[in-house]
């Protein structure tokens, strides 16, 4: 896990990705169970944002991590990322199925062009606002 301090205000936490990482079963295996300690030991969680990539179905582990977060109702914010990858008409059809499919708004994402980047850090800087 890596812990970055945003403006001496909050932590953002990378947790490390599960669904298509190319590494053994049993290192992505422990990592399950330090991402589930993790969400269950950390008090000041105030909320999760999910990576889904855009080429891909959200994977059943996705699925079961937002059934445990709404359980706890704890906030989750969607990124859709890769979105330079597809063209926007696909791009437009995938959001709008991910918000369908997992009843959460969706914000297109890409690191390489730069698309969602204002939407989502204002969205999690909300999140913050919203819960502290």
């Amino acid at each position: 896990m890596n812990f970055y301090l945003i403006n001496d205000r909050f932590y953002l936490v990378d947790l490390p990705g599960y669904g298509y990482a190319k590494v053994p079963k049993k290192i992505k295996a422990g990592w399950g169970k330090l991402i589930e300690d993790y969400l269950i030991r950390e008090k000041r969680l105030i909320g999760l944002v999910l990576l889904l990539d855009c080429r891909r179905e959200p994977a059943p582990e996705d699925l079961q991590l937002l059934d445990w977060l709404a359980a706890r109702r704890l906030p989750v914010l969607v990124a859709v990322t890769k979105a330079d990858k597809i063209n926007r008409d696909q791009l437009n059809r995938k959001v709008y199925l991910v918000e369908n499919e997992l009843n959460l708004p969706a914000i297109p994402f890409s690191v390489k062009s730069g698309l969602g980047k204002n939407e989502l850090a204002r969205a999690v800087v909300d999140l913050v606002t919203e819960k502290t």
